[in-house]
């Protein structure tokens, strides 16, 4: 979950307004994704995602539940977790992998 309660917006006729919902929460955790990978470049979109969920703090009922989902999120924790698994070696073989794949695509037909 991402903050989606009263988030100041611009509104019709140069004014702000406090609105609520998806509209206001999907930006937060847009953001949230791009700087996952920009502090690790190499991670699929699957591991930006289980980075999202593992790092976002519980709400309500433990676990994910209709009403928060994973949780709130939470940027620095989730930053953290990126930037660990730049230098896990559990990952560095499908991290390798990945670099080969990309390397051996650039240099196709050339």
């Amino acid at each position: 979950t991402a903050p989606g309660l009263s988030i100041a917006s611009t509104y019709p006729n140069n004014q702000y307004a406090a609105l609520s919902g998806t509209s206001m929460a999907s930006p937060h955790a847009a953001a949230l994704a791009g700087l996952i990978r920009s502090t690790n470049p190499l991670l699929k979109n699957t591991e930006v995602m289980d980075i999202i969920r593992k790092s976002a703090e519980d709400l309500g009922a433990k676990g994910k539940d209709k009403y928060y989902g994973y949780g709130q999120i939470n940027v620095a924790k989730a930053l953290k977790m990126a930037d660990q698994l730049n230098y896990s070696l559990i990952f560095w073989s499908s991290l390798l992998e990945r670099e080969m794949i990309r390397t051996s695509q650039k240099y196709v037909g050339q």
